[in-house]
């Protein structure tokens, strides 16, 4: 009996050691996660009308997505790129996120390979919230709107005559 219960705590650290290692090994830099907080949380602080205790709560169980709230937009991933390099994975409306502030990588992503990458955020909610649904070419949802801003603004601010 007690090898047995001996057996079953050795077969389940090692199921535990080597989930832990299998997922840590797959993310990019980054913060790391906040493990088990449901969706529902998320949507019912969002959903908040008190500032105040909206933000706290934010920043107690999603510190990535309140740097995004306090902060600018761009601002917020300067943070995380000045703090863990070019490519930055974080939970940004508990969501996985990845952040790319390297110029030949978001050229080869989002002009060369863009077909690939055409829904780049899922979260709308959060994205009202910051103000951000359906505008600009990262997190545009609506694909015929972001094919067209791709086409005409992204690959001419690219031209160097004009940087």
């Amino acid at each position: 009996m007690l090898t047995t219960g001996i057996l079953i705590i050795i077969f389940f650290s090692t199921i535990y050691v080597l989930l832990r290692y299998s997922t840590e090994k797959k993310r990019f830099p980054g913060p790391k996660p906040k493990r088990f907080v449901p969706n529902f949380l998320f949507f019912s602080i969002i959903k908040l009308r008190n500032e105040t205790r909206r933000k706290y709560l934010l920043k107690l169980f999603f510190p990535e997505s309140f740097h995004y709230v306090e902060l600018t937009v761009p601002l917020a991933s300067q943070y995380y790129t000045s703090k863990y390099g070019d490519i930055v994975q974080i939970n940004l409306f508990n969501q996985p996120t990845i952040i790319i502030s390297n110029a030949d990588f978001a050229d080869y992503i989002l002009r060369r390979n863009g077909k690939n990458y055409t829904l780049r955020f899922g979260n709308q909610l959060g994205l009202a919230y910051l103000g951000m649904e359906h505008r600009g070419i990262i997190w545009n949802r609506n694909v015929q709107r972001w094919k067209y801003q791709r086409a005409n603004f992204f690959q001419k601010s690219l031209n160097s005559k004009i940087l």
